[in-house]
């Protein structure tokens, strides 16, 4: 991330990729839904571990790894000026306009 404390890398992670995983887990509970309408003890069974694991997952991606990755991240590495030959890489130039996402 283009940022060099811990929570501004936090906060950027989850403004990128948050809706990202909230439209996979919600996509996911939808598409088992009609499990839950089911007679068949298997298929419920199914539907009641389906959705736990869902929300397990959303749980860890927004809310648990954050957390603790703004406590025990990983602080900035040194970057480098790209070079002759080499391409800028988007968070580098994501940096020039960050103050936009941080508001």
């Amino acid at each position: 991330a283009p940022f060099e404390d811990r929570e501004s890398k936090v906060r950027y992670a989850l403004m990128t990729m948050g809706s990202s995983i909230l439209n996979a887990g919600g996509s996911t509970l939808l598409g088992t839904l009609f499990l839950a309408g089911s007679d068949s003890v298997v298929f419920r069974t199914f539907f009641i571990f389906m959705w736990g694991t869902i929300f397990l997952g959303l749980f860890s991606g927004l809310a648990f790894a954050p957390v603790v990755l703004s406590l025990i991240g990983p602080l900035a590495a040194p970057r480098s000026q790209p070079g002759r030959g080499q391409r800028q890489s988007a968070g580098s130039m994501f940096s020039e306009h960050s103050s936009l996402y941080l508001q």
